[in-house]
């Protein structure tokens, strides 16, 4: 490996308290051995800044393009570097693109570790599936990849079936059908919801694997191996109880109202329809799938009890009125 210009000086500066010489001297019997005494320094010393141009001039030039393709796909200012973004701008002109939010080791293990193709030109991944071309299944989520002589290769899928490219014809990809909890299925690069009431945050699908989704949170991490039922294709709202509230249920507002619900807003609000036909859009804590309890509720069942009279003694029945007018009477003074 060649030395660059600066660790070259530091070279013949050390060597020439080993030899007892001047650090020139050792510079111009490397860079020039041949040449007189008398021209030896002052060619050696041009052609010492010839490759100080070279290097870090030329280096200097480099990083002020990188710095222009930044600016033109709108990544960053002069001065920031993105070496995700610059790996991509170099990775599209080179023929071998890297995908949305994959990341460098990601792209590099796909495109130059030797492995068959499927026929849309991407390597075959572990994880992926290929339909069979002869046997009786097909190879799903592959986990081994066989390399015999003669070129072939045997993709293998955790369930013991596999297929063979053979001089290196390309493989069908069996995309894997996963859904969500809705039964939904997953495509990459699909916004989904959490159904967590703690964290219903959304996230950006980036790949889907045979019983996993990997995404892209709101807040930039990325999830990898997520159950696919946690999470779903709907905006995600839950009621004052923490039930997830979806087109459909039918409820009650936080005044009692039965109501069912027809939408869900992009800003989060529910929108209900009542019995009298009227529509309003509520925060979803002021739903509820539960009929909401009140002292008015409860002496209202109290009230009907005592009408129905069946069964009760005439005295007991006085005495339970006189508590429901007592009850009703502290209910009216706001007691």
């Amino acid at each position: 490996m060649n030395k660059l210009p600066h660790e070259k000086l530091r070279e013949w500066v050390e060597n020439s308290t080993i030899k007892k010489t001047y650090p020139s001297t050792l510079m111009s019997m490397e860079l020039d051995p041949k040449d007189s005494f008398e021209d030896a320094d002052r060619k050696a010393f041009t052609k010492l800044a010839d490759e100080i141009e070279e290097v870090y001039i030329t280096r200097s030039e480099h990083d002020a393009e990188i710095k222009r393709i930044i600016e033109a796909q709108g990544y960053g200012r002069v001065g920031y570097y993105y070496p995700h973004h610059i790996m991509k701008t170099y990775a599209e002109s080179s023929g071998i693109p890297m995908k949305d939010e994959e990341c460098i080791t990601d792209w590099l293990d796909r495109w130059f570790l030797e492995r068959p193709r499927f026929d849309d030109g991407e390597p075959v991944q572990f994880g992926d599936s290929a339909k069979r071309d002869f046997g009786t299944a097909d190879a799903e989520n592959i986990d081994k990849m066989t390399f015999c002589k003669g070129g072939s290769v045997d993709v293998i899928g955790s369930n013991g079936h596999f297929s063979t490219s053979r001089n290196g014809e390309c493989l069908k990809r069996l995309d894997p059908k996963v859904y969500d909890a809705d039964g939904v299925e997953y495509k990459d690069g699909q916004t989904v919801w959490s159904t967590d009431p703690a964290s219903p945050e959304s996230a950006k699908v980036i790949r889907v694997n045979p019983n996993s989704v990997d995404v892209r949170w709101s807040n930039g991490e990325r999830g990898e191996c997520i159950d696919p039922l946690y999470l779903t294709h709907e905006r995600t709202v839950f009621d004052t109880n923490g039930e997830r509230i979806k087109v459909g249920d039918e409820g009650w507002d936080d005044k009692g109202n039965r109501c069912i619900v027809i939408g869900i807003g992009d800003a989060g609000f529910v929108n209900l329809k009542y019995d009298d036909g009227e529509i309003f859009s509520l925060s979803p804590t002021r739903f509820a799938h539960r009929e909401p309890d009140s002292f008015d509720k409860a002496m209202e069942r109290f009230q009907s009890i005592l009408e129905d009279k069946d069964g009760l003694d005439y005295e007991v029945e006085e005495k339970l009125w006189a508590v429901h007018n007592r009850l009703t009477a502290l209910i009216e003074r706001g007691v």
